[in-house]
């Protein structure tokens, strides 16, 4: 949103279900004999003005305001008066419901309760199943029932819960709201031609901090909207998974917008050319508001909008949080700035002159052209960090004048020496006392790899799972001492927590695993039952 405001392993695993919001899997829909997608409920929607909300963004442009997506619409949608039913031979369920919205760019559910029993899944899709989110699962569910979906591209999309036949009860979720999405952002190319993908040799020293900053798709109030932002270390080194961006990207959204706040990890493309995102589904989902200044109120201050992620960021995403410095001498005189200009994968902006200095918020900076391109900042880069020549954030985006059409233009950096302490006295408006927990008073740290913790550390819960034989050589045995269990879900990662099995098991007191295909090491098994979720470490020989 710029333009013009322009540890081992175990730790994480256990995080790991419920941060990384969408999971494998295969709509039962598609492998059964089920009502045709043509035939099945259609909820109809009446589409937003556009002409005139397209209008609002121009004179939003002109005021500083930031880029806007796409608007929110009242639904109301539940199992038990919307959607279509099929059963299967033996005995589980299939809701769905087709959502239309003519000429829609896309669509995104936002469910207002959201509390799934074990064993049930949620899949989104489009008509023609190429574009597929999901299972979504128990494993997101939180303490405010709130989870919003990412969006669907085109004027429709299919809902689908895949219900095991133990579950008679469906009032476990309602869909309280739709958006839709009028702009062309996020779902392909949307930037600037003169924009270099971080996949560039321009981004082949920048690979760490790159790996920490992320696309913002935010809420607030009916509208939603595009930032970027940043992961952040502070002096514990322990993860805490902050997220600093800019305050006019966040000064309207309520501690309820905030819950529907979606943080795309890794939303960049494989190849210099490239224009599509390897990953669209690295997501995190949610925060809470830390710290901030008064710049998108008052246009004063350096504009600075702390938040912490409400869960840690998955391992297998590979984050990076990113280290900064609060140096103002000697100027930084070569860097660059990462960012997701538009909604766009992620680009990379080169400056190698002296930044300005003259104002105490902000730094000055201007763009020069390398090997791929000339990198500048759009609507949607707002909030995203300026890096020093040693890979150190030094400031976050608020506003400029650079284009594709205007490349020898001027970007503007809320200074993150100011907002170290400078916009207020009280802990919530400034950054010091979230990233120097242990009042160590340094001008600057290092960044640093996702954590890990010795297994030593890890409590697990012993009371009813055992595993044998451990170590393994041909299967382990998995058994669960409590007849209150009626099934569960076993999840396999390797030691850099990847995901490498996962199955529902109907409970039968001992299950059985071939682990004679896995390589010699050390795994994880995480189980996951109507009672609770543990995880447990086992080796194989």
């Amino acid at each position: 949103m710029k333009r013009f405001f322009l540890f081992l392993t175990f730790t994480m695993i256990s995080n790991l279900a419920i941060s990384q919001i969408s999971k494998l899997g295969t709509p039962w829909s598609f492998i059964n004999k089920v009502t045709d997608i043509n035939n099945i409920d259609t909820y109809v929607m009446t589409p937003p003005d556009i002409d005139m909300l397209k209008a609002d963004d121009e004179l939003m442009y002109k005021f500083d305001k930031k880029i806007r997506i796409g608007v929110i619409q009242r639904v109301d949608i539940d199992a038990n008066n919307y959607g279509s039913f099929d059963y299967l031979p033996n005995g589980d369920i299939i809701w769905r419901i087709k959502i239309y919205s003519k000429d829609a760019k896309a669509l995104s559910a936002l469910f207002d309760y959201y509390k799934l029993p074990q064993g049930v899944k949620l899949y989104v899709y489009n008509p023609d199943k190429t574009f597929v989110l999901g299972a979504y699962t128990s494993e997101i569910n939180n303490d405010e029932n709130i989870v919003p979906i990412q969006s669907v591209p085109g004027e429709e999309m299919i809902l689908e819960f895949n219900i095991p036949s133990s579950i008679d009860d469906f009032s476990f979720f309602n869909l309280g709201e739709i958006c839709y999405i009028y702009r062309d952002l996020g779902i392909d190319k949307a930037s600037g031609s003169c924009n270099v993908n971080v996949a560039c040799s321009e981004g082949a020293n920048w690979v760490n901090q790159k790996n920490g900053v992320v696309k913002i798709r935010l809420r607030a109030g009916s509208y939603y909207y595009l930032c970027s932002g940043s992961l952040v270390n502070n002096t514990k080194n322990d993860c805490t998974p902050y997220i600093l961006t800019a305050d006019h990207c966040g000064y309207e959204s309520s501690t309820n917008d905030l819950n529907y706040w979606i943080f795309y990890f890794n939303y960049e493309a494989g190849t210099c050319n490239g224009t599509t995102p390897i990953y669209y589904n690295h997501t995190v989902t949610g925060c809470t508001l830390v710290a901030h200044d008064n710049y998108g109120s008052t246009n004063s201050g350096s504009d600075f909008f702390l938040v912490k992620l409400k869960n840690n960021v998955p391992q297998n995403y590979n984050p990076y949080y990113n280290g900064w410095s609060r140096y103002t001498t000697p100027i930084s005189t070569s860097g660059v700035g990462i960012h997701h200009p538009d909604g766009d994968i992620k680009k990379i902006s080169t400056y190698q002159n002296t930044l300005y200095s003259g104002y105490s918020t902000h730094w000055r900076v201007s763009w020069v052209a390398t090997a791929n391109g000339h990198g500048i900042t759009e609507g949607g880069s707002s909030g995203s960090p300026l890096f020093n020549s040693s890979g150190k954030i030094i400031g976050t985006l608020t506003s400029g004048t650079t284009s594709c059409d205007n490349l020898n233009g001027s970007d503007y950096y809320g200074k993150f020496s100011y907002h170290w302490a400078s916009n207020g006295s009280t802990n919530d408006k400034k950054l010091q006392p979230w990233l120097d927990p242990l009042n160590q008073n340094p001008m600057e740290l290092n960044g640093r790899d996702f954590c890990v913790v010795n297994i030593d550390d890890y409590e697990i819960l012993k009371n009813s799972v055992n595993i044998y034989p451990n170590p393994a050589r041909d299967y382990i045995n998995i058994n669960i001492n409590n007849p209150d269990i009626k099934f569960f879900t076993i999840y396999i990662y390797d030691i850099l927590g990847n995901l490498i099995f996962q199955s529902d098991i109907n409970y039968n007191d001992t299950y059985k695993y071939d682990v004679s295909y896995l390589e010699k090491g050390t795994y994880i098994i995480k189980i996951t039952t109507d009672i609770n979720s543990i995880s447990l470490p086992f080796i194989t020989q």
